[in-house]
């Protein structure tokens, strides 16, 4: 059941929605909807035209892509005022991605007509979503920009420092290792390893299904100075995690 409610005090404290009057935000009121969805539900599957613009409520939502394979990457974790579906919405084209609810979530939907005809009325509408789109972009750059070029042992770092919160003086990761492989792109087995030599370090520590950063500089500084990381997968083929210098010699390019 959902916890939030449609109304103009609502929808006005929403980006999109935040330089229109509250005539126009009333006008367009019958039209947006509030949808709940348990934890991992599919939200839109790939191939699906995307029909609205969704924004998160509350909850948190994983965009990911997936291969032939049933191989999944994580390309985006979205929390709280975050938004989705506006590359469908300005080009109708169906999604070239899964959008899935991580968490019990609610969004807010609104239909792909009523966004176009607020940004044809209103700039700020329109320079919404400009912004929106650059932000995007800019994120796939720095997607793209970690996978090729740093190690695993940096990308989990990387995830545990942008993805954790505060709770109780601490920082807590409320990702398992399946997630965060996801994530960075490398197997379960490697981040699993990962996590229990930061462990082993004494930089984070496990409680329950979470990680706990007990020193997020001290984190910081060990991505600079991975240790060597070995695993072997199902089939025995060993996979190792190389340090950033050994990974430039490999490409031949003096670090």
């Amino acid at each position: 059941m959902a916890t939030h409610s449609c109304t103009v005090s609502t929808l006005k404290e929403l980006s999109f929605f935040s330089s229109l009057s509250e005539e126009e935000i009333s006008a367009v009121l019958p039209f947006v909807q509030i949808r709940a969805y348990p934890a991992r539900s599919i939200i839109i599957r790939a191939g699906s035209p995307i029909d609205g613009l969704f924004v998160v409520l509350s909850g948190r939502v994983k965009v990911l892509m997936e291969d032939a394979r049933g191989r999944q990457i994580i390309v985006e974790q979205l929390c709280e005022n975050d938004v989705f579906g506006e590359l469908g919405v300005l080009q109708t084209r169906t999604s070239t991605e899964v959008v899935q609810s991580h968490t019990a979530c609610e969004l807010l939907y609104v239909p792909r007509k009523v966004v176009m005809d607020a940004i044809g009325r209103n700039s700020g509408g329109a320079m919404f979503m400009l912004h929106l789109l650059t932000q995007r972009l800019s994120h796939a750059h720095g997607k793209i920009s970690t996978l090729a070029l740093d190690d695993v042992h940096t990308r989990v770092v990387n995830v545990m420092l942008q993805h954790g919160h505060e709770a109780n003086g601490e920082w807590l990761v409320e990702l398992g290792s399946e997630s965060i492989s996801a994530m960075v792109g490398a197997s379960r087995e490697m981040v699993s390893r990962i996590v229990r030599s930061l462990i082993d370090r004494g930089l984070v520590r496990r409680h329950k299904r979470r990680i706990v950063v007990l020193d997020r500089s001290l984190l910081a500084d060990s991505a600079k100075r991975p240790e060597r990381v070995v695993c072997v997968d199902k089939r025995g083929c060993a996979e190792a995690e190389r340090t950033p210098d050994e990974s430039s010699r490999l490409r031949g390019v003096t670090a």
